[in-house]
């Protein structure tokens, strides 16, 4: 965290909570919250670059790779997405295998070709956490606390960006970090990993116009539930 050992953040942390600001419990999204506001202040940066801090086969031409897009002026891009192959001898994003990719396409063939979901479907691997940004795009976005925090930033770019500012960046890296194992508990690991970005996608849709209604989201032939499951069984084959 940003703050350990620093009793500046960590006083203004606590203020930040008796306020009523931030959890108690912490996380990846208050973390990057406080990184950026930190970046912000100092007010002598123009582009950001995220990546996780688990990746075991970090190779420091990641860090180019994500800043390439926006510091050549001549490219004109205010938000890149990171993304690299997870193919190895195990099953690995299984959260956009078995999740994400199912229920975006699963709504686009219910609710037709939305300009949102066209966006987010595109990208090539929407969960990966590593990206960058402009200064000033930064200052608009809102920053998710929870672990829909990738899907939620997708869902601030489509805000605040057009989409020729928006670009997809290939890290050619042998990509490894440290796994998180628990499905089965709603109040953390890939469980709640998958509640907390179901939340971010309805509210962007929601805002887009789309209305929720029970023959939406019944479990039946005509249903999501149905549509995801199809959609699930090929992309595990």
């Amino acid at each position: 965290m940003v703050w350990t050992g620093s009793p500046a953040m960590e006083s203004l942390c606590s203020q930040l909570w008796a306020e009523g600001f931030l959890e108690a419990t912490g996380g990846k999204g208050r973390a990057l919250w406080m990184c950026i506001g930190y970046i912000l202040a100092c007010r002598d940066t123009e582009v950001i670059v995220v990546h996780d801090c688990d990746i075991l086969t970090y190779d420091r031409l990641l860090l180019g790779r994500l800043a390439y897009p926006l510091v050549v002026p001549d490219m004109e891009y205010d938000f890149a997405k990171g993304y690299y192959a997870r193919v190895t001898d195990r099953l690995h994003g299984r959260v956009t295998r078995l999740f994400v990719t199912p229920v975006m396409r699963a709504l686009r063939s219910m609710l037709g070709p939305l300009p949102f979901l066209e966006y987010l479907d595109s990208y090539r691997y929407p969960l990966s956490g590593e990206f960058s940004l402009r200064a000033f795009l930064a200052r608009s976005i809102r920053i998710p606390s929870n672990l829909g925090l990738e899907i939620g930033l997708l869902c601030e770019a489509y805000r605040n960006c057009t989409p020729r500012h928006i670009c997809q960046v290939d890290l050619s890296i042998d990509y490894e970090h440290k796994h998180e194992l628990s499905y089965e508990d709603p109040t953390k690991g890939l469980l709640k990993m998958c509640i907390d970005i179901a939340g971010y996608l309805f509210a962007t849709l929601a805002a887009e116009g789309i209305v929720f209604t029970d023959n939406l989201l019944k479990d039946d032939t005509g249903g999501l539930s149905s549509h995801c499951r199809g959609y699930g069984q090929g992309i595990r084959g």
